[in-house]
């Protein structure tokens, strides 16, 4: 593995994801305002649900008054970074951005060992895109590309494609940091994870595009430099006084039988969800420490405690009772990400990205296509501007969607 160098102040290093010394959490979030544009712009890891999505949800939840807008432009395959340059008058300028977060690299090495060529025109197009977003006005900030994995056939170990990679984000940062961008270290964030997981858990089967993990990873990076504050609700509950109180909200108690405590929550704020819905958000997520819902529960008569949705009647988690008595991240788990209330908000974020990916890939089709016949072009026009009405519309729902919602928990005492 080649050494990381340090490029300059402007780099934000990650040695840890807790949220505390790596953050200046008594500063004025960023790109939080009514008038904020947000752009995330890059290869097909740029493109919805990664890690934007995962920024764009956690504000959408701990914000709930502001009116930032976000897109997110992933070039559907097309992965070097010539690419970002060529589109960039069609996509980026237009929207006439505030902040532009640029997430290319991984593909711009060719899945090949080290090329020094290659290497050159990759810093000069990634100067020219630089350039080009800090004219339109915006604060840029650059992920570095992540580190890929072994991939099946031992194919990236034989070409050590993670050299590769990591030479291009030396190279990137470079440019940002002489350019005044904020650089952002996607790549020594996925080495630091991989102290405490599987490296294969950083990528998909193919060994290169970024798993869950990963994309948690540049989304804790994003989420302290823009200074986010944590979403916390604390709940404590006295299992044998049948009381319970909760920082945000409200809360009921009622005992079913002498083993259970239901816990009845209004006015509950919406947490954190990763946008995945195949990965249940945990712990082990960089951007866990953003999201605290800690439940506490005192004087328990079990050795352990089945936690579920009253409503959902899913398969309970099943926790320590000393573990809970202690304090225990509720957020860690899918309990609360079953919930219908929690899950409106979350779905429309998603398919207001899904709806403007759809756009652009129907705008792309046209450009590229022969002109219509003469039949179908009032058509294209028509589907043109429905497709815009429906983004559109869905934003302005999201605008009023409540940022709260109502849930029952279930405590359980087993043997």
């Amino acid at each position: 593995m080649m050494k990381r160098a340090l490029f300059s102040a402007a780099v934000v290093w990650v040695f840890g994801f807790g949220f505390g010394s790596g953050t200046t959490a008594l500063a004025d979030p960023v790109a939080t305002g009514d008038s904020d544009r947000v752009v995330f712009y890059g290869d097909k890891v740029c493109d919805p649900p990664t890690y934007g999505y995962m920024v764009e949800s956690f504000v959408r939840a701990k914000y709930p008054a502001s009116k930032v807008r976000y897109w997110h432009f992933g070039t559907h395959g097309h992965d070097k970074i010539e690419v970002a340059n060529e589109q960039f008058d069609r996509l980026v300028a237009p929207i006439k951005p505030t902040h532009i977060v640029l997430g290319w690299g991984l593909g711009d090495g060719g899945l090949k060992a080290l090329n020094v060529s290659r290497i050159e025109k990759v810093k000069s197009e990634f100067e020219t895109l630089v350039k080009r977003c800090k004219a339109l006005g915006a604060e840029v900030y650059i992920l570095t590309p992540p580190k890929p994995t072994v991939a099946k056939k031992n194919i990236l170990s034989i070409t050590k494609y993670d050299e590769t990679v990591h030479r291009v984000g030396e190279v990137m940062a470079e440019v940002g940091a002489a350019h005044g961008a904020t650089v952002l270290d996607w790549f020594g964030g996925c080495v630091e994870m991989e102290k405490s997981v599987s490296p294969r858990d950083m990528t998909g089967k193919d060994g290169i595009f970024p798993s869950p993990l990963s994309q948690s990873v540049a989304a804790n990076l994003l989420m302290r430099a823009w200074n986010f504050e944590p979403i916390r609700v604390l709940i404590d509950a006295d299992f044998e006084g049948e009381t319970a109180s909760v920082s945000e909200g409200s809360v009921k108690v009622s005992m079913q039988g002498d083993k259970t405590m239901r816990l009845d929550f209004s006015d509950f704020p919406m947490h954190l969800h990763t946008g995945y819905r195949k990965a249940a958000f945990s712990d082990r997520f960089a951007c866990a420490p953003f999201c605290e819902i800690r439940l506490t529960v005192r004087n328990l008569p079990g050795s352990v405690v089945l936690l579920s949705d009253a409503v959902q009647r899913r398969r309970p988690v099943k926790v320590p009772a000393a573990k809970v008595a202690e304090g225990f991240n509720l957020a860690t788990t899918s309990i609360l990400s079953a919930s219908a209330g929690q899950n409106r908000l979350i779905d429309l974020v998603a398919d207001k990205n899904k709806a403007y990916s759809a756009l652009l890939r129907f705008e792309r089709r046209q450009l590229l296509d022969r002109v219509p016949e003469v039949e179908l072009v009032e058509s294209f026009k028509t589907q043109l501007v429905s497709r815009h009405q429906y983004h559109e519309g869905i934003r302005l729902i999201i605008d009023r969607t409540p940022r709260t919602f109502d849930f029952t928990l279930d405590v359980k005492v087993g043997p």
